[in-house]
């Protein structure tokens, strides 16, 4: 079974889509595990990284990247690995989320992050959701928690990641889809289950 990454900036519509996916294959009967970016199995690596989400701390590239590929190989090893074998694994966040905090914390390290995660811990397909800038940052208003860059500083970041050839780095397969118009998600939902069913069940 592969393991599957779904990514997208605050506000793209991304958990409503993974909600629809998830939702799809457990009524089928499908095996199903759902798992998020981090581990938060090392409490140094946490620290570092929940400092950085939070604009609370400044890093040097290094850490910040050492923390997050830590982080990464343990999340993969203790709750993704056991699992890949029998079911599909759908990670809501993943690497390509790491890369999107390096550009909006400014920190980079992009090269270094790609270089130390391991190849065999990488998604076989990776979809991106994305949007533009006010419909996300409208959508982020209806939610109560507090982020430390707005729409336009994520999408920012996003947008950069996105135009190298980074993301092709860190998973075999990229798509990129877009979530702007009503029923952008449901159309979405509907290939990402297609795009899964043929490279897990040969649908």
């Amino acid at each position: 079974m592969p393991f599957v990454a779904l990514e997208g900036v605050p506000g793209s519509g991304k958990t409503t889509i993974r909600d629809i996916v998830l939702g799809h294959f457990r009524s089928a009967g499908r095996l199903t595990h759902h798992v998020g970016q981090h581990g938060w199995l090392s409490p140094e690596a946490t620290q570092l990284i929940v400092g950085a989400r939070r604009g609370s701390i400044q890093l040097h590239p290094e850490p910040l990247v050492a923390a997050l590929a830590y982080d990464k190989t343990l999340h993969f090893r203790a709750n993704i690995e056991p699992f890949v074998g029998d079911r599909l694994v759908l990670a809501d966040r993943y690497s390509i989320s790491d890369l999107f905090l390096l550009a909006a914390t400014g920190a980079g390290g992009y090269d270094e992050y790609v270089s130390t995660i391991p190849g065999g811990i990488l998604p076989q397909i990776t979809f991106i959701i994305m949007c533009s800038p006010d419909i996300a940052q409208a959508r982020l208003q209806t939610r109560a928690s507090v982020r430390f860059l707005d729409a336009a500083e994520s999408s920012m970041a996003a947008s950069q990641i996105l135009s190298t050839n980074l993301p092709a780095r860190v998973s075999q397969r990229i798509v990129v889809l877009q979530n702007n118009e009503v029923g952008d998600d449901m159309k979405a939902a509907s290939f990402i289950i297609s795009e899964i069913e043929r490279a897990v069940y040969g649908a």
